[in-house]
């Protein structure tokens, strides 16, 4: 099943987590461009297998900072509303054009 957004990857990335997940739901949007992400086409185990051993032979216990980086800049409470207030803004435009 999809998570709509994400929460528990961008979670675990911001704490500097590589996290290997299927690209499904909000991770796509959310996490597609992550350098801590690997999004895996849905469905597909033979390639979330070695995806998992290549990133645990590349990364093991170790954290990487750059994730925290991405959530900050991708997540910050201007950004969000800016964008919030975007979509309101094409809502209302296109409901009340005169």
């Amino acid at each position: 099943r999809a998570e709509a957004f994400g929460l528990s990857a961008i979670e675990a990335v911001a704490a500097g987590a590589q996290v290997v997940a299927f690209d499904v739901g909000g991770l796509h949007e959310n996490l597609i461009d992550c350098p801590n992400a690997h999004l895996i086409q849905p469905g597909n185990v033979r390639d979330m297998v070695s995806k998992i051993i290549s990133v645990w032979e590349k990364h093991g216990h170790m954290r990487d900072p750059q994730g925290l980086n991405y959530v900050k800049t991708r997540f910050d409470v201007k950004r969000m509303v800016r964008k919030l207030e975007d979509v309101y803004r094409t809502i209302y435009y296109k409901y009340n054009q005169f």
